[in-house]
């Protein structure tokens, strides 16, 4: 079973868990410099921020949900996995964790500029 097959048969509950530990996971191994852990996990997580939005309302609802989570590094994944949609609070958690000293301010700032913009098209 493909990949993509063995996402699509797990629910939107176990896959929102799983980003919030990787996105912890991530978070920590970035501050510990542990690239190897870092790396795993930002694999799984860019994976699942394509999944969670293609599930529908039960995706995009969790990770709006998980944009106030207390970890910033698990908003920071999830404002990224919403920032394509045009989430306004994606944007605003983005700008707000930019804010931040370190690689997490770094990441939020990036995102922000790779931003697709209305006038984009």
């Amino acid at each position: 079973m493909s990949e993509r097959a063995q996402l699509v048969s797990v629910k939107t509950v176990p896959l929102t868990k799983r980003f919030i530990s990787a996105a912890i996971s991530y978070g920590t191994a970035t501050r510990r410099l542990d690239t190897r852990t870092a790396n795993r996990e930002a694999k799984t997580l860019l994976k699942l921020q394509k999944e969670l939005p293609r599930r529908g309302d039960s995706g995009i609802r969790a990770l709006r949900e998980i944009l106030s989570h207390r970890n910033p590094w698990v908003r920071l994944w999830a404002s990224g996995a919403l920032l394509p949609l045009g989430d306004r609070r994606a944007i605003a958690e983005l700008e707000n964790l930019a804010k931040s000293t370190g690689e997490l301010g770094t990441y939020a700032e990036m995102a922000l500029l790779s931003r697709p913009r209305a006038e984009d098209g």
